[in-house]
């Protein structure tokens, strides 16, 4: 317990106590010129002041400094406690202002329909996947490109440069190039930098599904790696396809019903491992 808790808790002489260090504090800071008094004392007044604090000191003893410690710790606490308040309240002004600016939030505070679908993402970039989504980008892309588009946003993104493999990577089409372009321009408003290795390296297996061409533009030990990228995919979709629900956006997710076939056709996952009574 502090001193000034302490002191208060003792009833009247402990109120007077702590009265008394704040006097002691104030004639303390005028003697030693850090008082907020633009006026300082002449030698009558500090002489005066001295007679006081002795008086002070004799009557309330020892126990006067340390409350008179703690009042000068508790005002400091408070007030690195005020500019931390005034900071965020600042900090949480301007990023919500931000968030209205570029759509994210309505006038009134409330998520709109591009943030709710951000909201909906807990890693990953969730502001340009949700914006992507909702400003209905991913209407035009057929169900692979829309797997291939996920993969930017996935830690496993970066790879080697596939321009320069023996087997030339495929050609993104002109609506699937448009949403890349999009997504970049939300990156670069970001200040984040996106890989589009995987991207194309998806592309190719959802047309494909030939494991052998994945493992002409990866090393041999890195094929694990792109396997887990298919499910981190598949589990990105089972949002992607909330969030188009939320939205109204039946037709694009329409299209996504059979993504389990599209990604893990040509794949042993852990559900290969165990026998199905139904299709026995």
């Amino acid at each position: 317990m502090s001193a000034v808790r302490l002191a208060a808790s003792a009833g009247e002489g402990g109120a007077a106590l702590v009265e008394a260090a704040r006097k002691y504090a104030k004639l303390e800071a005028r003697l030693n010129g850090t008082s907020s008094d633009l006026i300082g004392l002449n030698p009558k007044q500090q002489k005066a002041a001295q007679a006081e604090l002795r008086a002070l000191r004799e009557q309330h003893g020892e126990p006067i400094l340390a409350v008179k410690s703690s009042l000068a710790t508790t005002e400091r606490l408070t007030a690195e406690l005020e500019v931390n308040r005034t900071q965020l309240q600042q900090e949480w002004q301007e990023a919500l202002g931000w968030l209205g600016d570029y759509g994210f939030v309505e006038p009134d505070g409330a998520l709109s329909a591009r943030g709710r679908a951000c909201a909906a993402f807990a890693d990953g970039h969730p502001l340009i996947i949700g914006t992507i989504i909702a400003d209905g980008w991913l209407e035009q892309l057929q169900p692979g490109e829309i797997c291939a588009w996920l993969c930017i946003f996935l830690k496993e993104s970066r790879g080697t440069d596939l321009s320069q493999s023996d087997l030339p990577p495929p050609t993104p089409s002109a609506a699937f190039e448009e949403v890349l372009r999009e997504t970049d321009g939300l990156a670069e408003i970001l200040e984040v930098e996106l890989d589009r290795t995987l991207t194309l390296m998806m592309l190719d297996w959802t047309d494909t599904k030939d494991i052998k061409r994945i493992a002409m533009w990866v090393d041999p030990h890195m094929l694990g790696t792109f396997v887990k990228a298919v499910m981190r995919v598949a589990s990105y979709l089972d949002v992607v396809k909330e969030v188009l629900l939320g939205l109204g956006m039946y037709e694009t997710h329409n299209k996504l019903d059979n993504h389990m076939d599209l990604l893990l056709g040509g794949l042993v996952t852990n559900e290969s491992l165990y026998l199905r009574i139904a299709d026995a």
